[in-house]
């Protein structure tokens, strides 16, 4: 397999761009930042073939991996959906990773990479699923239990990090910040399938579990409580009183800030209207959808998209 790199801003941080391809078809390239203890990866992919790639780490650490585009499921049923993301440790050691086929359409991936030194800096006795993380001695491999679904407001910071507006030393600020928030939210979303309430069964929090996972991928649809509950298998009392108890929000409160943070996406990265907008993400007055939107942003959605 052919191999090129290229390194830029050593003084401050490390910029590598790499390419790899082969005779198959397979072709990889990738962007990485690395900063002090921890870096930001890019990445996409095509194959034609199931691949079989040999990769390798110069020291043990903690990468976050985000599959934004394109399904990566091998016929042994392991790996990641599209808007999924899973948490695990990379051993020093080379290791072989498995890649499904993609067809014609990239498969497109981001990720964090944590040196034990920074992800220490996480750890708290407030977190059940980092103990069990710690706990956890296997090494590359993609366990259940640190996976869960990618949700608007990791793809807002995934995209800040993109568009970074600085330079030099602030620019390494900037994206450990970002690096930062975007892990508190991974925390948070994991540790809310293990925080049992009092009055809710391990079956109510699968189902609970569930319809958090349905809204973060059907939000822009007109829903109904009676819809949900018949979609999680719950009664409506429960639905309405264990999503905000498990969640700390209501079920209209979480599609709305679902809504909003999509909104912002599409007026910052796609520059659509605010109509156009307004209605993919399920509002059907724009009005409402700008009063909204001032109220959680601060700015109108005609000024932000002129940014």
């Amino acid at each position: 397999m052919e191999h090129k790199e290229q390194v830029s801003n050593p003084y401050i941080f490390i910029e590598k761009k790499e390419v790899f391809f082969d005779d198959t078809g397979f072709n990889m390239s990738t962007t990485e930042f690395t900063f002090g203890d921890t870096g930001i990866r890019w990445g996409q992919y095509v194959s034609q073939y199931e691949q079989l790639l040999e990769t390798s780490s110069n020291k043990e650490c903690v990468i976050s991996h985000f599959q934004l585009y394109g399904s990566d499921i091998t016929e042994n049923k392991t790996g990641l959906f599209e808007k999924q993301f899973v948490i695990y440790r990379e051993s020093a050691q080379s290791h072989d990773i498995i890649i499904s086929p993609t067809g014609d359409t990239p498969r497109v991936f981001f990720e964090l990479i944590m040196d034990d030194a920074f992800f220490r800096n996480f750890i708290t006795e407030d977190s059940s699923i980092l103990q069990r993380f710690i706990d956890n001695k296997e090494v590359n491999k993609l366990l259940q239990e640190f996976t869960a679904n990618i949700n608007p407001q990791m793809y807002s910071v995934i995209s800040e990090m993109n568009r970074n507006p600085y330079t030099g030393s602030l620019k390494k600020l900037y994206l450990e910040a970002k690096v930062t928030e975007l892990f508190l939210m991974q925390i948070k979303q994991l540790d809310c399938r293990i925080n049992f309430s009092s009055n809710l069964n391990s079956k109510d929090i699968d189902s609970l579990q569930n319809i958090k996972s349905y809204l973060d991928v059907n939000f822009s649809k007109d829903l109904s409580i009676l819809e949900l509950s018949k979609e999680a298998g719950i009664n409506q009392s429960k639905l309405k009183s264990g999503f905000k108890k498990l969640f700390k929000t209501t079920v209209f409160e979480y599609i709305n800030d679902l809504r909003l943070q999509e909104a912002k996406r599409l007026l910052l990265e796609e520059k659509m209207c605010v109509n156009e907008v307004a209605y993919i993400v399920g509002y059907t007055y724009s009005h409402y959808f700008t009063a909204l939107f001032k109220k959680k942003f601060g700015i109108l959605p005609k000024s932000l998209r002129s940014l």
